[in-house]
């Protein structure tokens, strides 16, 4: 363009909190590769400079400084904030409090990525590149665990090998199958007919893949969970006659095409005495850890023994394998409410934004409607696992919450310019920083 002419109509340069605010969406998800793969744990070396740690302090010191933010107004803030209030609380309290400093760490670095995603993502089109890419990470994650587990990596246990992360955190199978399991309702808001033969080809790939991992983890949990999820997207879909039918037919050939010793592992589900008899052990151990956090309730109500010292103030080897029992043990009565106060507003949100577009035509076909389903579906999951899985401090707590919070309002402007009653556009986001200290640091960092 020659010096002096003026640019074409609607082209103009991104301004530098825009590409700003774009290069911290890039950091964000950096950060959930760093979370989900944790390579850190795999390289020793990765360890030694504190990636993680560095990591977090460039991106918060980007955040608090450079990046433009909105802050969504929501209930859930109020749910999630209690339920971190307490579980502080209850650590501090804990006879054993230096043991759960590792636990506690890891859980309150969860609430970071929570600030990320609700101050950071204020469109459905970034919220789509987001979970997109936790899809993409999760992906990577398995397939670096099942060609580690090609290469002699695994845990023989319950008599078979059976597949584990490459982590070290959630690598345990039964948290690595849960793990692919929860990811799986984020499928639904990609899976439409006028998607890209890739992004097609990457869904079909991604649940074979997962699949493949919740086979070789030999874990009746997961298992299980996969069948409800699948039993949800029946009931939840359009054509459920056909899906189901189309399950009728894949679940035998899936089993079958499973090793003769996972077979007769996940034969246990139904006969406990077709497997050994530390499988039938594991099997009641799930009743025992509710029973003992009943237990330690009637000795510790008013702040559990603490979080992440289940072992030790039971004296049991073995950990929950209760969300229930472990909320009541590890938390007592004030974690049992923060729980249940999170649970509920969550519930109630997701409900309202179902009904709310039931109103708008064509609504299977809208990203924001099918994310509402997925996070629903992710949150019916986490309480039936609970069962048989001790998922108190997993980070799909806090991660779906946020993306909730970011639904709830991109939804908001949508219904709201559809003209769908009931619903405004959002009134009281506010601006950080309130200052223009931001904006001249942006002039100053960034070219024009």
């Amino acid at each position: 363009m020659e010096s002096g002419e003026k640019p074409p109509p609607g082209a103009r340069n991104p301004a530098p909190n825009d590409r700003c605010t774009a290069g911290m969406i890039w950091l964000l998800i950096g950060y959930m590769f760093l979370y989900i793969h944790r390579p850190f744990e795999l390289w020793p070396v990765l360890a030694s400079v504190r990636l993680e740690l560095v990591y977090m302090l460039v991106t918060g010191t980007l955040w608090a400084v450079l990046a433009r933010k909105h802050w969504l107004s929501h209930s859930l803030h109020l749910a999630y904030l209690a339920f971190l209030g307490v579980v502080l609380i209850c650590w501090l309290a804990s006879p054993w409090m230096g043991q759960a400093v590792d636990k506690v760490d890891r859980f309150v670095k969860s609430f970071a990525m929570y600030l990320l995603i609700v101050t950071l993502i204020h469109d459905a089109a970034t919220l789509r590149r987001v979970v997109l890419a936790m899809l993409g990470i999760t992906a990577v994650y398995m397939l670096h665990s099942l060609w580690e587990f090609h290469h002699g990596r695994f845990v023989f246990r319950m008599g078979i090998p059976r597949l584990i992360g490459v982590d070290s955190t959630l690598s345990d199978p039964n948290s690595f199958g849960a793990g692919v399991v929860y990811s799986l309702p984020f499928l639904l808001p990609f899976a439409r007919r006028d998607a890209s033969w890739m992004l097609k080809l990457f869904l079909v790939g991604y649940v074979l893949l997962a699949l493949v991992c919740i086979g070789l983890t030999g874990s009746r949990s997961s298992l299980v969970g996969l069948a409800v999820f699948v039993l949800l997207l029946i009931w939840y879909s359009a054509y459920r006659w056909r899906l189901l039918v189309l399950t009728l037919v894949i679940a035998p050939v899936f089993f079958l095409l499973l090793p003769s010793a996972l077979q007769k592992r996940f034969e246990t589900i139904i006969d406990p005495s077709a497997g050994p008899a530390n499988a039938q052990a594991s099997a009641r151990s799930r009743l025992e850890g509710l029973l003992i956090g009943l237990e330690l309730f009637s000795r510790y109500p008013l702040t559990g023994c603490g979080p992440g010292v289940w072992r030790k103030a039971s004296g049991s080897p073995l950990e929950p394998h209760n969300l229930y029992g472990q909320v009541l043990g590890e938390l007592g009565l004030p974690g049992a409410l923060a729980l249940g106060l999170l649970v509920g507003l969550y519930a109630v949100h997701v409900r309202r934004l179902r009904r709310l577009y039931a109103d708008v035509p064509q609504r299977r076909h809208h990203f924001l409607h099918q994310m509402t389903l997925a996070l629903w579906m992710v949150l019916i999951l986490l309480l039936f696992m609970g069962n048989f899985s001790h998922n108190l401090f997993r980070h799909t707590w806090i991660w779906s919450g946020a993306l909730l919070v970011v639904t709830s309002h991109c939804a908001r402007q949508q219904l709201a310019a559809a003209g769908v009653a009931g619903w405004r556009p959002t009134a009281n986001r506010r601006s950080w920083p309130p200052y223009p200290l931001a904006s001249r640091l942006n002039r100053a960092v960034l070219p024009a």
